[in-house]
């Protein structure tokens, strides 16, 4: 497990690539680091591939500590059911900050050409473009599908468990509750008492 240096910027360049930290996610949501991890692992159990365990050393004490690497689109998904308007103006600072570092990045590549005048280098990059565009094509159609659930079920910020369920084909409201509450999201004192949001989730 690699270590990385923790920079104030909110993304930074990695290997060519656009990144953030779990640490800074957090930091910048008001969340607790470890209910970001917590988060984190759920999307990697569900196949979520966007984000790459490394670690941190805490400057005031010293000690080694992990957090998680992620591009675009693991940020998306794992910041999606953030919400208020704190959480709203952070999102719209992060896909800034993408774009910038995204710009740069492109700027930088453009001015290291191939030489085309080589046949097998400009094969090369021709190969790296095709296998890059059906890179994007395909995590674009496997993405798809939840996002039209997301923006259906969510377009006004707010909805109800049992408006939510009617949007899944065959699944009724209790299924999404226990769901829920399996995942983390919600809890209940007892058997035959009401659902309730964890306070960490909770938006007054």
């Amino acid at each position: 497990m690699n270590t990385t240096t923790v920079t104030n910027s909110l993304v930074m360049l990695l290997d060519d690539k656009a990144m953030t930290t779990s640490l800074k996610v957090a930091e910048m949501f008001g969340k607790a680091h470890r209910h970001i991890l917590r988060d984190i692992e759920r999307l990697i159990e569900r196949g979520v591939p966007n984000f790459e365990q490394t670690s941190y050393v805490h400057p005031q004490n010293g000690q080694e500590y992990r957090m998680f690497l992620m591009d675009r689109d693991g940020f998306s998904l794992l910041v999606m059911g953030f919400n208020g308007d704190k959480a709203l103006a952070w999102k719209i600072k992060y896909i800034e900050a993408f774009n910038r570092m995204e710009a740069e990045l492109m700027k930088r590549q453009e001015n290291v050409l191939p030489d085309f005048t080589n046949p097998v280098e400009a094969a090369r990059a021709w190969a790296d473009q095709v296998e890059q565009k059906m890179a994007l094509e395909a995590q674009t159609k496997a993405l798809a599908p939840k996002a039209a659930v997301y923006e259906k079920a969510f377009a006004d910020r707010c909805i109800t468990i049992a408006r939510f369920a009617r949007t899944l084909r065959g699944v009724n409201s209790m299924k999404v509750k226990e769901d829920l509450m399996n995942a983390g999201y919600l809890y209940r004192r007892h058997s035959g008492a009401p659902y309730k949001v964890r306070s960490q989730y909770y938006i007054a």
